[in-house]
C-alpha cells in the first residue's frame, strides 16, 4: 500500500507528525487503518476536516488517536457556511463537533478560506476562535481544483478586496491588543 510505504519512509527519516487531509478525509474508507498505522510507526496524527459527517463514536476515537484537528469553518453564519459546503446543516454539525472535542481536551484550530461569500464574516470567525482559544489560518489564495476545473475561482477575492480585508483584520488585531494590553 502506497500510504504505508510513504509513512514508513517518513518515519525512518525522522518524521514525527502526519496530517491527513484532502477533500474530506472523514470519507476515506481506510481512515482508521491510516491512523492506526501512524500509531504503529510512533507518529502523531493530525486531521484537517470540516467534521460535518461524523458521529460521537468517531469523535471519541479521535480523542484517543489524533493529536490535533484543523477544522474548516467557512462562516459563523450557518446559511453562509452551509451554502459554501453545499450541505444543509453542516454548520451546526461542525460547531457541535468543535464543542464536543474541545470540552474533552482536543487541540483544535480553524482553517478558513477567504471567499467572496464569507469575506464579511472573517472578523466574526477570529472572534469565535479567540473566545475558544483556538488559532486560525486564513487562506486568501484560491486555486483551481486538482482536476483542473476552475469554477471555484469565481469565489476568489481580487487583490483590492484582499488588501481591504487585511486592513480590517489588522485594525481588529490592533484593537484587541489595546483591549488586552
Amino acid at each position: 500500500m502506497l500510504f504505508r510505504s510513504l509513512v514508513s519512509d517518513f518515519a525512518a527519516n525522522g518524521g514525527k507528525i502526519v496530517r491527513l487531509t484532502g477533500g474530506e478525509i472523514l470519507t476515506h474508507p481506510d481512515l482508521k487503518k491510516m491512523i492506526e498505522y501512524n500509531r504503529h510507526m510512533n507518529l502523531s496524527t493530525e486531521l484537517s476536516s470540516n467534521l460535518s459527517c461524523i458521529n460521537h463514536d468517531m469523535l471519541d476515537y479521535f480523542l484517543e488517536t489524533v493529536s490535533h484537528i484543523q477544522v474548516s469553518l467557512y462562516s459563523t453564519i450557518s446559511t453562509t457556511h452551509d451554502e459554501i459546503t453545499g450541505v444543509h446543516g453542516s454548520h451546526e454539525k461542525t460547531i457541535d463537533a468543535i464543542q464536543y472535542l474541545q470540552e474533552r481536551g482536543m487541540k483544535i484550530s480553524i482553517a478558513t478560506p477567504i471567499l467572496k461569500k464569507n469575506q464579511n464574516d472573517i472578523i466574526k470567525i477570529l472572534e469565535f476562535a479567540k473566545k475558544r482559544m483556538m488559532k486560525v489560518a486564513l487562506e486568501p489564495i484560491i486555486t483551481a481544483e486538482l482536476n483542473g476545473q476552475k469554477k471555484n475561482l469565481v469565489q476568489r477575492l481580487t487583490l483590492r478586496e484582499i488588501n481591504l480585508l487585511l486592513k480590517r483584520i489588522a485594525k481588529y488585531s490592533r484593537s484587541e491588543e489595546r483591549r488586552v494590553g
